[in-house]
């Protein structure tokens, strides 16, 4: 199953489909990263903001949804760190004064969410976590920016990994909530460990993916997204088993097959007519992807969180 286009920037590797609740939910979290990024390069957020989905997994598609063609320096070299970060480009002279406050600001932003105001509900768990999400997409493409730009002056500068990634593969403790598909239907390796690992953080005995250098600000989207997936895994969860219980939804896991957007429907009374149709054609869309997919891939996309980032 080919990847969506524009996927390496924040999510390489083969990836799983995401439900419907994971795929508008994550893409809520990039369409805001990206307004923020161009906001903080000194750029008017795009419009429309080049995500797309395809079969289920998110991708950015600025050429098709700005256009690739433009006489704005510092647009082109944006277009090309989101389509092409493992690329080469010499970078605008007017983009070089952001770039460089914010990767070394960046360095010492928090990675995790502010924890002062929380409720417990899905809502407050993703505003938490948005601005460290917003931070950490500005640094996904500050650094693909940055390394474009090296490559461009003739360094070589090949993959590196994310920091929690590196540990595991490693053999070295660590945050198994920061690591797995990025979709809260599923839970963290914390709580379902990958193929091969034995649940305490250590790499299998044959890594999947070669050691590599790390770049503290690539991955840094990717595993910030987990975090966030982790802990609003029991709590979705447990809302579908409320609704459940409530006769809103057939199944526990029905929420999870519905968009962000309708989610505050579940909190009515009865079940509205339309929610049983449309759980059925999402539920029939994503296990279709799944039972057609081979069982390399099944296997590839279980190990994805440890893709190497170019």
């Amino acid at each position: 199953m080919a990847q969506p286009a524009g996927s390496e920037l924040l999510l390489p590797g083969d990836q799983p489909p995401l439900t419907h609740l994971g795929a508008t939910l994550l893409r809520h979290a990039v369409d805001s990263g990206l307004r923020y990024a161009f906001h903080n390069l000194g750029l008017p957020p795009p419009e429309p903001v080049p995500i797309c989905i395809e079969k289920l997994r998110l991708g950015l598609c600025p050429r098709r949804k700005i256009g690739g063609v433009t006489a704005d320096a510092r647009l082109a070299a944006l277009i090309g760190a989101l389509e092409d970060p493992g690329g080469a480009a010499r970078l605008p002279g007017t983009l070089r004064g952001a770039l460089l406050f914010h990767r070394a600001r960046l360095r010492l932003a928090a990675k995790g969410p502010d924890r002062s105001r929380d409720d417990g509900s899905p809502v407050t768990i993703l505003r938490r976590h948005l601005p460290a999400l917003r931070d950490a997409l500005l640094a996904e493409l500050a650094a693909a920016l940055h390394r474009r730009h090296r490559r461009s002056r003739g360094a070589d500068l090949g993959a590196v990994q994310s920091p929690e990634s590196a540990r595991w593969l490693a053999g070295r403790p660590a945050d198994l909530t920061r690591l797995g598909v990025p979709d809260p239907y599923r839970a963290a390796w914390s709580v379902e460990p990958a193929a091969g690992s034995p649940g305490t953080g250590a790499a299998p005995p044959s890594a999947p993916f070669p050691a590599l250098p790390v770049d503290p600000l690539r991955g840094r989207f990717r595993e910030g997204w987990r975090a966030a997936a982790s802990e609003l895994h029991p709590v979705l969860h447990e809302l579908g088993a409320v609704a459940h219980r409530r006769g809103v939804v057939a199944h526990p896991e029905d929420p999870f097959f519905l968009p962000l957007q309708v989610l505050g429907d579940l909190a009515g009374e009865g079940r509205p007519d339309w929610i049983a149709g449309a759980v059925l054609a999402n539920r029939a869309e994503y296990f279709t992807l799944l039972r057609d997919a081979e069982d390399d891939a099944r296997r590839a996309w279980d190990l994805s969180p440890l893709a190497p980032l170019p």
